[in-house]
């Protein structure tokens, strides 16, 4: 009988069994389930006939082209060498070779008996436009990612980690080699993430990456939230020393947002909720394991009679996160635009411990002089109310006798002066902080003539916040307080942080001969940051009605004791670039 099948290790379709090999001197096939199939003559001489195919590949204007991936159906494969050619053995006449070359489309030929040479011509993929190719940010302009030759990741809005982000970093974990991303406050929703990106460079200052964001140098990643992401590149190697400065020593954080788009106004809505649980809780002993071991004598400790679980004490169970956020994206090709507004509420595992934001963003682009004039706007400001309180004392909570409470047998709060009270701490105090934090920038391009760009960029950055905190009357910390015992303790601090940036720059940039393309830009950069502060604090309050907001009524003020500090400093920077 007749039948056709692949030579090779695998399934026959036809016949619905497997086979082994083939003996082209005997004519039969070796099965697994039949021990062999007569095949006819003219079937004998179709499978053993191999050819050797040669040709030439071109591209779309007949040049020949190098590197073209070659691979025929039985798995053979080759690549054309610096003059187009190639050569392949093929199992049959009638065996396809596949041609496949980037940014052409792929193409298919039956290998014919060899007698003569094939002449490929590939076609353009009119899918694939070579200019649209991922573009990262290099500091004061961009690159195609394959023009790139300094260590540099990409990570796109498609590669981000799809999960509620506290940071704009936490899109990113994982995701860049080298970039190591920790939290040293846990689940604190107030605690930031501690970066390294290029090792131990330094023992004293700041080892964190300079972040730049829509080309904001030392940008404040605070303002961003994970749907205004567009994308972010990270400068892993000296270059961004190069570019940035000494600020950039520790690498660079290249953030981008998204911007507006042509077409009708587009609503995008997107939210997340998040609720954390506690695991792996430190083995401590129980209340009544810790009572055995003082029977056996193991223990040398009191039994004072009572189950508590001190570390549980701290824990908030109910704690839930959500995240709101609305955009708006529209516009025509001369003028675009993108709003958002944002609402977020994250509470941390600890009792007492969260973060309410509402965040504004917008963005707006105008074309102007045959296109030849491009002005853009990017305003953004975030105003978030802080409760710090929480988020500590796991550890002195955990090693306590657990035979002890919380409370005094008439229901007060039991303190002594071997430990803190840490349930008693969070129901007795306050701290939090009330922050505003806003930026401003724009840029403006101008082709001069074609080639040549000008273009200057401004922006504005303000952190302001006010931190207060307050101790009761009945508080542990004022009770023990041999100064004036029993008073309440009240202090209050604001903070006001400015930075401004100026950046001219001409670019240059030009193809020659198809070929040849030259790349320059000079510039200059300017910067100016501004940092100022005060504190105050007062002992000694005789009620709790005033608390923080009126400091000049604690006893302390009046002997001498009270606290007061203000600071203010600035820094310039001024650099020039050329490349």
């Amino acid at each position: 009988m007749n039948i056709k099948l692949l030579i090779g290790t695998g399934v026959c379709l036809l016949c619905s069994m497997s086979f082994r090999s083939y003996s082209a001197t005997e004519g039969y096939l070796e099965t697994n389930n039949l021990s062999r199939v007569n095949l006819s003559q003219p079937d004998r001489q179709a499978i053993a006939r191999k050819v050797i195919i040669t040709g030439v590949v071109l591209d779309e204007k007949s040049q020949p082209i190098p590197g073209v991936g070659i691979k025929t159906a039985s798995n053979k494969s080759t690549v054309t060498d610096a003059n187009g050619k190639f050569s392949i053995e093929a199992e049959s006449e009638t065996e396809l070779i596949t041609f496949s070359y980037l940014g052409y489309a792929s193409q298919s030929k039956a290998a014919g008996n060899g007698s003569a040479p094939l002449t490929i011509k590939m076609a353009l993929d009119e899918g694939v436009n070579l200019d649209d190719v991922v573009v990262v940010g290099v500091g004061y302009g961009t690159l195609k990612q394959k023009e790139v030759t300094s260590s540099v990741a990409h990570v796109g809005r498609e590669d981000f980690r799809q999960s509620g982000s506290r940071n704009p970093l936490d899109l990113i974990q994982g995701k860049v080699a080298g970039l190591q991303l920790s939290r040293p406050g846990g689940s604190n929703p107030n605690s930031g993430v501690a970066v390294q990106l290029r090792g131990a460079v330094t023992t004293q200052g700041n080892a964190s990456p300079l972040y730049v964001i829509d080309g904001i140098p030392g940008a404040n990643p605070d303002l961003l939230q994970q749907d205004d992401i567009a994308s972010v590149d990270v400068l892993k190697d000296g270059s961004g020393a190069a570019i940035y400065g000494t600020s950039a020593n520790a690498g660079v954080i290249i953030i981008t947002t998204k911007k507006g788009k042509s077409g009708a106004p587009t609503f995008d809505y997107s939210s997340y909720f998040r609720k954390e649980y506690l695991q792996n809780k430190p083995d401590f002993l129980t209340a009544e394991e810790f009572r055995q071991k003082i029977v056996s004598g193991e223990l040398k400790q009191k039994d004072f009679g009572n189950n508590t679980d001190f570390f549980d004490g701290l824990i908030n169970h109910n704690n839930f996160s959500q995240n709101h956020n609305l955009a708006l994206t529209g516009g025509t090709d001369k003028t675009s635009y993108r709003a958002s507004v944002n609402y977020r509420n994250l509470e941390g595992i600890s009792r007492e411990n969260g973060r309410e934001e509402y965040g504004l963003r917008l963005n707006i682009n105008q074309k102007g002089l045959n296109d030849r004039l491009s002005a853009q706007i990017n305003l953004a400001t975030n105003f978030n109310k802080a409760n710090l309180l929480g988020g500590g004392g796991w550890e002195s909570e955990s090693t306590k006798n657990p035979t002890l409470s919380n409370f005094n047998a008439d229901g007060s709060y039991r303190f002594d002066l071997t430990s803190t009270n840490e349930y008693a701490r969070l129901a007795q105090e306050t701290s939090y902080r009330k922050q505003q934090t806003s930026s401003a920038d724009g840029k403006v391009d101008l082709e001069i003539i074609n080639g040549l760009k000008a273009s200057i960029f401004g922006s504005v950055q303000r952190n302001s916040y006010t931190d207060g905190q307050y101790r009761l009357k009945a508080s542990e910390d004022s009770m023990e307080n041999t100064n004036f015992p029993g008073g309440g303790y009240a202090a209050k601090g604001n903070v006001l942080e400015q930075k401004f940036a100026v950046e001219p720059t001409l670019q240059y940039e030009n193809t020659f001969a198809e070929k040849h393309k030259v790349t320059a830009i000079a510039g200059y950069s300017y910067r100016y940051d501004i940092f100022e502060g005060s504190s105050a604090s007062n002992r000694g309050f005789i009620n709790d009605l005033f608390r923080e907001d009126n400091l000049s009524e604690g006893s302390a003020l009046g002997v001498g004791k009270a606290s007061m500090d203000s600071y203010k400093n600035d820094n310039t920077l001024i650099a020039f670039l050329e490349e």
